[in-house]
């Protein structure tokens, strides 16, 4: 039914544990297919004892980090099921999982729902009858829903479009939204499945990524992956897509349209937003935008000469820079302008 495909840590510490702990609750999952990717400590090993297919040979950015575009289409070669699970490798599922699928399942969809987190030090024994009574308990008494801007499993059918993605390091912040937003634009349904599954996040250090800084997954590469998502390095993105922006909820009721005034909001932003990412795009590829910005440094060189010959007290020295500017001007604009208007250009007026 579904191929779970990630790329874990290394098998060391508390991440070895958490992992496995996760690796073990797929597994007990029938009708499904376990893929690990990458190459590093322990993968090979892990993917032998529970039986998963391992695929080394993954691109990696320049700090070793495995990219998700490499990782989706080795995916999607190798999966033997018709739809597509990705999901984090410290996540636990349950069989309310699948039941989510069977009720969701359409032509083209995209499942999708809120974590919760809860510390787990200790290996789980999934053999015993009673594990998953007892983690459920614990996760309601100690849990916590995790913002819905996390996004740790996404699933959706294989020869969806969705399965095509710019070359994001995994584990770090921003494509899921994007990613989220991508489904938003190519009109595929995005559900919500947070009331009837409970995916069970172990929580973990951040030790493991390349010169983290501030908040511990911030570094330079969630700046690459901000930039891959098209976020503007000042303004950010215009909003950034999380499970509020779902389609639809997937309850204990069945499957319905999401009519909230929040989403309802939000999906008129998103389509304002998609106006404007057209119009930008298209402005940067004018002619327009060509002239401007050649103006923009013609000036700056501009008021930069001004203000040296007048510190000196001469202006004289500008002719040559205000024939070239002319000269400029005119060829942008087809006409050369009247050599007997320079002198007032001369004057700073």
């Amino acid at each position: 039914m579904l191929t779970f495909f990630t790329a874990p840590k290394p098998f060391t510490g508390h991440a070895a544990i958490i992992q496995r702990n996760a690796l073990a609750s797929w597994k007990r999952l029938s009708g499904c297919q376990l893929i690990l990717c990458g190459d590093d400590v322990g993968v090979a090993e892990a993917a032998a004892e529970f039986g998963a297919l391992h695929l080394p040979q993954v691109d990696r950015n320049q700090y070793g980090t495995p990219l998700l575009d490499s990782m989706f289409a080795t995916a999607r070669q190798h999966a033997t099921q018709s739809l597509l699970c990705y999901v984090n490798c410290d996540i636990i599922f349950f069989n309310d999982l699948l039941q989510a699928v069977r009720r969701a399942q359409r032509q083209n969809f995209l499942l999708v729902g809120k974590r919760r987190n809860i510390d787990v030090n200790e290996p789980l024994d999934c053999r015993d009858p009673n594990w998953e009574t007892s983690l459920r308990q614990r996760v309601v008494s100690q849990g916590k829903l995790a913002p819905n801007c996390c996004i740790d499993y996404m699933i959706f059918p294989k020869d969806s479009r969705l399965s095509c993605l710019p070359s994001f390091a995994v584990g770090r912040p921003a494509w899921d939204n994007w990613f989220i937003g991508n489904a938003r634009r190519l009109n595929t349904p995005v559900i919500d499945a947070t009331d009837v599954v409970m995916a069970v996040h172990q929580n973990h250090g951040y030790a493991h990524v390349s010169k983290n800084r501030g908040i511990a997954w911030e570094g330079p590469e969630a700046d690459e992956n901000r930039r891959l998502a098209g976020w503007h390095p000042k303004d950010g993105p215009l909003i950034v897509h999380t499970i509020d922006d779902a389609t639809h909820s997937l309850t204990a009721n069945g499957l319905r349209r999401t009519l909230s005034l929040v989403n309802l909001s939000r999906q008129m932003i998103n389509k304002r937003q998609a106006q404007i990412l057209r119009l930008r795009a298209r402005f940067k590829n004018s002619k327009l935008s060509r002239l401007l910005g050649t103006m923009r440094g013609i000036r700056v060189r501009l008021r930069t000469a001004i203000s040296l010959a007048r510190r000196r007290g001469v202006l004289s020295g500008l002719s040559y820079l205000q024939k070239r500017v002319m000269r400029k001007i005119g060829r942008m604009t087809g006409n050369l302008p009247d050599s007997r208007q320079q002198p007032a250009l001369a004057d700073g007026n």
